[in-house]
């Protein structure tokens, strides 16, 4: 049996990596076996996880990686599927170079460009998460007018408690738990206000509209808005978070007008990795 790998949370559920199994098996009929180890991996799945597969991460060696390499045997070059970087990087070295099949945006490929060269002519671009309405096959009943997804490592923020307070018949969804309840309450909801990627691609994969927040109260840093960026590339949009400085303006009207991606582009994008995923998986 083939082997995948993509990032499972030691301490629970990962909801947005973790919709990787659920939707190569449901709409391709595929099964895999997890593998914790990336370089024994046939193929990569969703999340920020290309970085793994580096020499360098943050500028230190990643000698974990390395001796796990060394003393392994028969690694391989594993196929990515809708994966991508966690950072900018200007210089990366691969330990094992993938086959870079799915990327999740243009910014991980451009990353790779400016080191390796190479074509984007037979890359499709795209985050699995955004087929995660394919594989939920029970009614939709709206419950709720909001749903507020903060990151899990927002999840104490006065920030997203006073989106609360101010937002009648809105609701928390916790990104830790099942894939299948966190998809369940997302597509409960009109609309949804994240700090998490992975409740944003949801909320689009359902047309839902949508929009990023950014955590105000924490210390920002440039590098953890890259993922986000890297998905909207996919769809050649470009889009800024809302602050504490939006918290006021944020309303139905606010969420429809300020909604990056149109149910369109998304329909097309389903249609464009359902069948270039059909051809990689034979």
């Amino acid at each position: 049996m083939q082997k995948i790998y993509y990032y499972k949370n030691p301490n629970g559920y990962n909801f947005g990596d973790d919709l990787t199994n659920p939707i190569l098996k449901i709409i391709f009929n595929c099964n895999f076996k997890y593998t914790s180890n990336i370089f024994k991996a046939d193929y990569i799945g969703i999340g920020s996880i290309l970085d793994s597969l580096l020499y360098c991460e943050n500028g230190l060696k990643n000698i974990y990686q390395i001796i796990k390499l060394i003393k392994g045997n028969n690694y391989k070059h594993p196929i990515t599927l809708g994966c991508g970087f966690g950072e900018y990087y200007k210089y990366i070295k691969f330990i094992k170079m993938p086959i870079l099949k799915i990327l999740r945006g243009l910014e991980t490929y451009n990353i790779i460009k400016e080191n390796y060269n190479i074509s984007q002519d037979e890359i499709i671009f795209g985050d699995l998460g955004i087929l995660s309405s394919e594989i939920y096959k029970r009614p939709i009943i709206k419950k709720h007018k909001y749903g507020i997804i903060p990151h899990y490592n927002d999840s104490n923020s006065y920030f997203f408690f006073y989106l609360k307070e101010k937002l009648n018949n809105s609701i928390f969804i916790n990104v830790r738990e099942n894939y299948s309840k966190v998809i369940e309450n997302i597509a409960s909801c009109e609309y949804i206000i994240s700090s998490s990627l992975h409740g944003l691609i949801v909320a689009d994969s359902f047309n839902i509209p949508n929009i990023w927040v950014e955590n105000s109260f924490k210390p920002f840093k440039t590098e953890s808005r890259f993922k986000f960026n890297d998905y909207y590339s996919s769809f050649n949009i470009k889009k800024k978070p809302n602050t504490i400085d939006d918290l006021q303006i944020i309303n139905e009207r606010y969420i429809i007008d300020n909604n990056a991606i149109s149910p369109n582009q998304i329909k097309r994008k389903k249609e464009d990795l359902i069948l270039n995923i059909s051809k990689i998986l034979g």
